[in-house]
């Protein structure tokens, strides 16, 4: 067995990986953003967002899990991969970080993140 993952290899071509592409045949985007939630801090000051990203996650304590991406300045998209997480983080608001209100915004089903 060992012989045979050592004889594994990826060749240039398969590194990328699989891409899917956003819309097909100029329809819908595949993305739906119906889990997705835009945030914003209510201060000028700067978010540590490594700090922010670990502290909101380790308070919502989400079942599936929440991924959480920098989106613009001092804007954070907050994707939930369960409408239970989803509806008890923001039944359970206010959420603050480092004393700062975070203002969260629930996308509707046409509503993409730009």
């Amino acid at each position: 067995m060992e012989d045979r993952i050592q004889m594994m290899s990826l060749a240039d071509e398969e590194d990328e990986g699989l891409v899917l592409e956003d819309v097909v045949n100029n329809q819908q985007p595949l993305i739906s953003y119906d889990l997705y939630v835009v945030g914003r801090f209510l201060t000028d000051r700067h978010i540590r967002f490594p700090i922010m990203k670990d502290r909101m996650a380790s308070l919502w304590r989400a079942g599936r899990g929440v991924a959480i991406k920098e989106f613009g300045s001092q804007m954070f998209l907050f994707q939930f991969f369960h409408e239970l997480d989803l509806k008890r983080v923001l039944e359970g608001s206010p959420w603050t970080f480092d004393n700062h209100l975070l203002i969260l915004h629930k996308l509707g089903p046409e509503e993409v993140p730009s």
